[in-house]
């Protein structure tokens, strides 16, 4: 792993200033905008004229920050049809920004709907490319898809971006356990990711790797203790990530036997996550788990 992340570091020094200010402005084009009406100003000495449209340009601005922000808060609390609706507003004031597109692939993503996440991601990031937490939800949308490959090349670049992600521990963490690497490798993104002081969200996707990598060593004490390490922190989750930890806590807990805490958990999600593409899964799986 050492060796990866050196070659990431290195690689990671190819962005150039030009591209990193390119990519600020496609961010926000009123970088742009904002001092050719000042120029305007004084050529024109049109104070009012200028103003006002400095004070529509700065409203916009505003409005379709404010509408991403709480299209983001939408999200985390599982309401995706509104959140849907906050960010198509956003995206009228200003079709070409990235962060609207990625909010938007992570909402899709969230309803279960991969393909159009997928575009959406792509989308943002031809808009602002060389962005980790772009990268790393395309990585996330493609392993959903099934293209488990092509998810882990973007997750390797998401780290070359950004050391610090420690969403990106975590994910490669579940990449490294789909295919059946060495348990010294998952252990290692995992030790990684925990090393950085994660915020919950990310801690808690790392404890339940590490009750995943345990289940698989049969090592059964350490799978429990990484469990109830996870359960104290999904409360303080988004909504569509304790989806998927839940998920993935009640399969460990039915193939472990425990019938009733694996009933618990998917019908934990069919109460919170009604809108989210877990919920048929959990109902089937909590259907199965009841004829056990």
């Amino acid at each position: 792993m050492a060796t990866i992340m050196t070659a990431q570091r290195q690689e990671r020094r190819h962005l150039t200033t030009g591209i990193r200010v390119g990519r600020a402005v496609m961010l926000m084009p009123e970088l742009v905008v904002f001092p050719a009406l000042c120029g305007l100003y004084f050529l024109t000495n049109q104070a009012v004229g200028v103003a006002l449209l400095s004070e529509l340009l700065i409203g916009l601005f505003v409005a379709r920050i404010a509408l991403v922000w709480y299209a983001g808060r939408a999200w985390s609390h599982g309401s995706y049809a509104q959140a849907e609706r906050l960010v198509l507003w956003s995206l009228r004031i200003y079709p070409d920004s990235a962060d609207a597109w990625l909010a938007m692939g992570s909402i899709q993503l969230a309803q279960g709907e991969t393909e159009a996440a997928i575009k959406a991601i792509e989308r943002a990031d031809q808009l602002y490319p060389f962005h980790a937490p772009i990268y790393l939800e395309m990585s996330r949308a493609l392993a959903a898809h099934g293209d488990w490959n092509e998810a882990r090349h973007y997750a390797s670049m998401a780290l070359v971006l950004d050391e610090q992600l420690a969403l990106s521990y975590s994910h490669n963490a579940l990449l490294s356990l789909h295919f059946d690497e060495a348990s010294q490798t998952t252990k290692q993104w995992i030790e990684a990711g925990l090393a950085l002081a994660p915020h919950v969200a990310a801690k808690a996707s790392l404890y339940v790797a590490r009750a995943e990598l345990a289940f698989l060593a049969n090592e059964e004490r350490q799978v429990q203790l990484a469990l109830d390490q996870a359960e104290l922190l999904l409360n303080g989750c988004p909504i569509p990530q304790q989806a998927e930890l839940l998920y993935r806590i009640g399969q460990l807990q039915r193939s472990l036997g425990q019938v009733d805490a694996a009933r618990a958990s998917f019908e934990r999600i069919e109460h919170s996550d009604r809108e989210g593409g877990y919920v048929h899964a959990a109902w089937r799986a909590k259907v199965e788990t009841s004829v056990i």
